[in-house]
This record gives C-alpha cells, sequence and structure tokens, in this order.
C-alpha cells in the first residue's frame, strides 16, 4: 500500500493559527504597556489567522479527497486558527476603543488640541498660527499613542 499523500497544509494551518495567537496577545500587551502599534500590529494577527484558517480548509478538503495524511492537524489549524481570528478582532477593536475613550486617549487629545488653540489665539497667536501649532503638537501625541513614532 503506497504511503498517504503528504498534507502540508495541515500542518501549515496549525503553525500559522499558533503563530497568530502569539500576536494577538502581544499586540494587546502592547496597549497595556502603552507601546502602542495597534491599528497596524493589530491586522497582523488577523491576516496570519485568516491565512491559517484558509490552509485549514484546504488541509481537510486535501485529506478528505485525496487520502492525504494529518486531516486532524487539518481541523485543529481550522479551530485555533478560527479562535485566533475572533481574538484577534475583539482585542483590536477594544483597544482602539481604549485608545479613544480612557483618560489620555485621542479623545482626551483632541480636548486637548481645542484648548490649546483657546490659549493660544488668547495669548495674542493668530487663529491660523494657533491651530498649526496645536495641529502639530496632536499629531505628535496620537503618533506616540498609536505607535507610529514622533
Amino acid at each position: 500500500m503506497p504511503p498517504a499523500p503528504k498534507n502540508g497544509a495541515a500542518l501549515a494551518s496549525l503553525l500559522l493559527a499558533i503563530l497568530a495567537l502569539i500576536f494577538c496577545w502581544l499586540s494587546a500587551l502592547g496597549v497595556l504597556i502603552g507601546t502602542g502599534g495597534v491599528i497596524g500590529f493589530g491586522l497582523v494577527p488577523i491576516i496570519v489567522a485568516l491565512i491559517a484558517i484558509l490552509l485549514g480548509i484546504a488541509g481537510i478538503r486535501r485529506a478528505s479527497r485525496q487520502g492525504a495524511s494529518r486531516r486532524g492537524l487539518a481541523i485543529a489549524g481550522l479551530v485555533v486558527g478560527i479562535i485566533a481570528l475572533i481574538a484577534s478582532v475583539l482585542i483590536t477593536i477594544g483597544s482602539a476603543l481604549a485608545l479613544v475613550v480612557l483618560p489620555g486617549g485621542l479623545g482626551g487629545t483632541l480636548q486637548q488640541a481645542e484648548q490649546c488653540v483657546r490659549q493660544q489665539v488668547a495669548s495674542g497667536s493668530s487663529v491660523g498660527q494657533a491651530r498649526q501649532f496645536c495641529a502639530d503638537q496632536a499629531t505628535q501625541q496620537v503618533q506616540k499613542q498609536v505607535g507610529g513614532g514622533g
């Protein structure tokens, strides 16, 4: 009896799903310790999880149609990929909301910018100069909060 065809998609699915879970929690940890990166880094685990899900489906199909090995790995990759996708989406949404809602978040930055313009105008700057100065400060603050440097 010839050996069953190989099923690399099954193994790749599980490995990528585990990697997506790791990236997901690293993204959450980055928000908690203040290193930012929510918008860009939060998308990485979502993309990796989607690829893991697609490979899991391909691995299951290959095992069913061609008698390939590792059907269990493909199913595990699919399940862990779905879990990673759900967790990544929830963590990314929660992190983005936290940036806006929590004190010192983006909502606070907008209020600080409005207050800055009022103070600059009161100290004799033109409205245009005050807006530009405060916009530059707000941009730097937002870049620090979302991990864009600055």
